[in-house]
């Protein structure tokens, strides 16, 4: 059966959808280098949400927000890089329950080294996107953006569908 809902954009469609699958399947999985650091996908997510926001002085729950995922799971996330000494924690003094997360020396070190790694993975991946204009890249993100708020519980329209019991 043709699935004519989806147009001409079926395997556009398709192919996010195999990635889900595929990312799903491997997203907690470990990876290891010479450092012995292991951190699986999701926590290298978090690792770099903490570099990337670092200046903006975000607590762990803004954070968690950023990147998607609950904030029980980006805490577990924040106890292993800090097991490994790549973050530290720190505590506004206006308000003791926002947790304000650092990068250390080590982590900075530690991120520019294996960062490289997975430049090179992804090479192949970016150059398809190298002859894209600004305008398109930004199209292109405009699609993932509300592709993903699409299966965002907090932002997605109520079902015409209801489970029956």
């Amino acid at each position: 059966m043709e699935l004519n809902w989806m147009g001409r954009y079926r395997e556009i469609i398709r192919n996010i959808m195999r990635h889900g699958n595929l990312y799903a399947r491997t997203y907690t999985d470990p990876l290891s280098d010479e450092t012995g650091v292991t951190l699986s996908s999701l926590e290298w997510q978090a690792f770099e949400c903490i570099i990337e926001f670092e200046d903006k002085n975000y607590n762990m729950s803004d954070l968690a927000k950023k990147i998607g995922i609950p904030k029980s799971n980006f805490s577990k996330y924040v106890k292993t890089m800090l097991k490994y000494g790549l973050i530290e924690r720190f505590q506004k003094v206006d308000n003791k329950k926002d947790i304000i997360l650092k990068v250390t020396d080590f982590g900075y070190q530690f991120y520019k080294e294996r960062s490289s790694y997975i430049a090179e993975e992804w090479a192949d991946v970016f150059a398809i996107l190298d002859d894209f204009t600004e305008d398109q890249l930004d199209q292109v993100a405009l699609f993932i953006e509300k592709l993903s708020e699409s299966f965002d519980p907090h932002k997605t329209k109520p079902s015409k569908l209801r489970k029956m019991k």
